[in-house]
């Protein structure tokens, strides 16, 4: 994608984007904490320290910022299994790649039981499910941009397993403050914890 030919060479700030979201997750999770979560402090600790520098010198990308299933329209022939449309722009901006990727690619890593599930297989392939693996997409993302696997890329898993317990962890807090009316908001609020967990996890094996 050639930024500057869709004419959004100004459409944010790629350079320093995982610092400043960063220092904003740990401002957000701050403001809505409700208990100690010890997974979530080591990501607090750690996340900031270990912020991959070599992002800073790859092209920019445009990010949508909550790019997953729930925000896409796939077409109804399931032979095709096409995506006709993306929701929910309101976080885009430019940023170096594979953040939206990696972001993507957690959810594969989040358990079935979960309110908001994965295929609780670490990423793997499940046979005739239609989802291709961590490895595939990846894979496919490294064929068509012309990088190079990153040696980074469970940082980028960790950092957004971090910033989607933030985001877990709000509204937990809102609804304490009877200001979440979604039926299951106790059970998504809740997924903080184990998520925060996974990334913790995560960052332990790139360390």
């Amino acid at each position: 994608m050639d930024i500057k030919q869709l004419g959004l060479e100004e459409f944010g700030r790629p350079l320093g984007y995982l610092e400043r979201q960063t220092n904003l997750w740990i401002s957000q999770y701050r403001a809505s904490q409700t208990k100690q979560i010890e997974s979530m402090e080591f990501l607090i600790d750690n996340i900031p320290k270990f912020i991959p520098k070599e992002l800073d010198t790859l092209p920019p990308f445009l990010l949508h910022g909550d790019f997953r299933l729930d925000n896409m329209i796939i077409t109804k022939d399931k032979t095709l299994n096409k995506i006709v449309g993306l929701l929910d722009w309101e976080l885009s901006t430019l940023a170096p790649p594979f953040i939206d990727l990696s972001y993507w690619v957690l959810m594969l890593r989040f358990e079935k039981q979960w309110p908001i599930g994965g295929l609780g297989n670490e990423g793997n392939l499940i046979e005739n499910s239609g989802i291709p693996s961590e490895a595939m997409i990846l894979e496919k993302y490294l064929n068509k941009t012309g990088f190079e696997k990153p040696k980074y890329w469970k940082y980028l898993l960790a950092f957004n397993s971090f910033r989607f317990a933030g985001i877990l962890q709000g509204i937990a807090k809102r609804l304490i403050d009877g200001n979440n009316a979604a039926d299951n908001a106790y059970q998504v609020g809740e997924q903080a914890e184990p998520v925060a967990i996974l990334g913790a996890k995560l960052l332990k094996e790139y360390l």
